[in-house]
C-alpha cells in the first residue's frame, strides 16, 4: 500500500517514482545492448592468420591459429562493454 502511494506521488521536481523506475529499466536494457555490441566487436577483431599459420593436433590435422587483426576494434569493444556494465550497475542500484 505504501508503494502505491509513493508511485503516484510527485516530488519537488515533478517526477514520480514510476517514471524513474521506467527510466532505470531503459538504462539497464541499454547497458545490455552495449554489452552485446561490445562482445561482437571483440569477436570481429580476431580472424584467420594471414600467413596461414597452423599447428598439428595429435591426429595430424591442421589447427589454424587466430590472429589479432583489428586492435582498435578490440579496444573500443572493451570500452563499450565497460560502459554497458556500468549502466547495468546503475540500473540495479
Amino acid at each position: 500500500m505504501l508503494f502505491k502511494k509513493l508511485a503516484f506521488s510527485t516530488d519537488s521536481l515533478g517526477l514520480n517514482i514510476k517514471s524513474i523506475m521506467d527510466t532505470l529499466q531503459v538504462v539497464g536494457r541499454l547497458g545490455l545492448a552495449l554489452n552485446i555490441f561490445g562482445t561482437i566487436m571483440i569477436a570481429l577483431s580476431f580472424g584467420k592468420n594471414l600467413a596461414d599459420a597452423h599447428q598439428l593436433d595429435e591426429k595430424g590435422r591442421k589447427v589454424y591459429l587466430a590472429s589479432f587483426l583489428h586492435p582498435r576494434l578490440f579496444m573500443w569493444g572493451l570500452v563499450i562493454i565497460v560502459v554497458g556494465f556500468i549502466l547495468q550497475f546503475i540500473a540495479l542500484v
